[in-house]
């Protein structure tokens, strides 16, 4: 079957963001697909069994663990192995594509750390409760590795993006809000963050919030939800699944804990 990106093969998951669609599909054991081409730019990343790819240029096997960068409209046909193959796939959107020095042509990405970066942003995006931020911060640190490697590093402008995290962490936040702030490319940003201060960004603005959550729950009397609202979460649902996730214990439990200690 042909799923709703254009690419053929059994959808497993999906998610659109700003544009970009990810996708993680299933491929049958020995499958074709006959002569065809995408419309955008993608990667596709092999998660499991493998393929044999022929374009007008040549031929490739591709296996586990390969990142596929295809330049758009660049034909292709592919036979796939006897065990089949699972791939994750990102589809680039207008917007991407005006903002990245995509390459022209297809390449086998030889950085390992995108491969990984995709493998983790596919394990998202396949969960029972995907995030939206989590996944851009994933999506867009794999784009920093791919496409901005000759980027300067961060200065100044670094440290105050780290600031406004530390100030606003209680509003909406998000990377490409962040980074148009400092005018940089989000991927920049996310590729100059984590090298910097060894998190992404999407993981500083969590643990930003859990900080504060937690003190809050230390020193306050507030509802659950209170603290939730007053520290950047959606709700009191996102604030327990997020704050178990960083701490190992739910908010109810940390606050009893805390308490049990002070008497």
């Amino acid at each position: 079957m042909t799923n709703t990106n254009g690419l053929a093969g059994i959808e497993l998951a999906s998610m659109s963001l700003d544009g970009v669609v990810l996708s993680e599909t299933l491929h049958e054991p020995g499958s074709r697909l006959p002569p065809h081409a995408h419309p955008t730019p993608s990667l596709c990343l092999v998660r499991r069994g493998g393929f044999r790819e022929r374009w007008r240029a040549g031929a490739a096997e591709h296996v586990r663990g390969d990142v596929i960068f295809r330049a758009a409209g660049d034909e292709h046909e592919n036979a796939f192995r006897a065990e089949g193959a699972r791939c994750f796939n990102v589809a680039f959107g207008p917007r991407l594509i005006d903002r990245l020095p995509v390459r022209a042509s297809r390449e086998v990405l030889a950085d390992r750390r995108v491969g990984a970066i995709l493998a983790q942003l596919s394990r998202e995006v396949s969960s029972r409760e995907p995030s939206p931020l989590v996944a851009e911060g994933l999506l867009l640190q794999a784009l920093g590795e791919a496409f901005q490697r000759d980027a300067p590093a961060g200065g100044r402008w670094l440290e105050r993006v780290r600031e406004a995290i530390d100030a606003h962490f209680d509003r909406p936040l998000s990377v490409a809000g962040l980074a148009a702030e400092a005018g940089v490319h989000p991927a920049h940003l996310s590729r100059a963050f984590h090298r910097r201060f060894g998190s992404p960004v999407r993981a500083y603005i969590r643990e930003a919030r859990v900080r504060a959550a937690a003190d809050l729950l230390r020193r306050s009397s507030l509802t659950l939800a209170d603290v939730a609202a007053g520290t950047g979460f959606a709700d009191q649902s996102h604030l327990t699944r997020v704050f178990k996730q960083v701490t190992g214990a739910t908010p109810g439990r940390y606050r009893r804990t805390r308490a049990s200690r002070a008497l």
